[in-house]
């Protein structure tokens, strides 16, 4: 059986920036007690991340500049969520900002968070569905994301995960949860 390690004392920072730290954190081996040191992406934002498809079937997917990978994504729309929100709030709510586009229904593919990086980073997303999308009015999007919105038709979004033209592990994730639920017309069933 996989055991916990054991922090050993208080993570030091050693650059912290817009809602991240690379923290170095120290923990115990618990079968050998050896102390072992690991640099560390530290975040407290819980986020969302949905596969919005409109009523005649397109999905709404966005590309922005990533400064990560110095390049333009083609992806899905996603954010944090805010204090008091639920996963579909703010996942709607993030649809709007970046698309213009709201989502009749939403159904959330996970029971609990995802891991993007559990190796090297702390913070979870909660993949979406949402279906029924309409377009509700102007995008209004964070100062500094310059968005171009995409309406692609399901098969083909698809296509571009497979052809490396959309390559976020988020966004692939994603539409592969959303799969079960597209396929078979109803949601997997979780207790919360």
């Amino acid at each position: 059986m996989v055991k916990v390690w054991r922090k050993i004392g208080e993570a030091k920072t050693f650059a912290a920036g817009y809602k991240k730290s690379m923290i170095n954190q120290y923990f115990e081996d618990p079968d050998s007690g050896e102390i072992v040191g690991r640099d560390l992406f530290f975040s407290p934002v819980v986020a969302c991340m949905m596969l919005p498809i409109t009523e005649d079937g397109r999905v709404i997917a966005v590309k922005q500049f990533r400064f990560g990978v110095n390049q333009a994504v083609l992806e899905l729309p996603a954010g944090g969520i805010d204090h008091g929100e639920t996963p579909s709030e703010a996942g709607n709510r993030e649809l709007r900002e970046e698309s213009g586009y709201m989502a009749k229904e939403i159904v959330q593919l996970t029971s609990g968070v995802i891991f993007p990086d559990p190796a090297a980073c702390s913070w979870g997303y909660y993949p979406l569905l949402g279906q029924g999308c309409f377009y509700e009015g102007c995008p209004s999007p964070d100062r500094h994301e310059k968005i171009e919105i995409f309406l692609i038709p399901l098969e083909e979004w698809i296509e571009k995960i497979y052809s490396g033209e959309s390559r976020s592990n988020l966004a692939i994730a994603t539409t592969l949860l959303a799969s079960h639920t597209l396929k078979n017309r109803e949601p997997i069933r979780f207790s919360f």
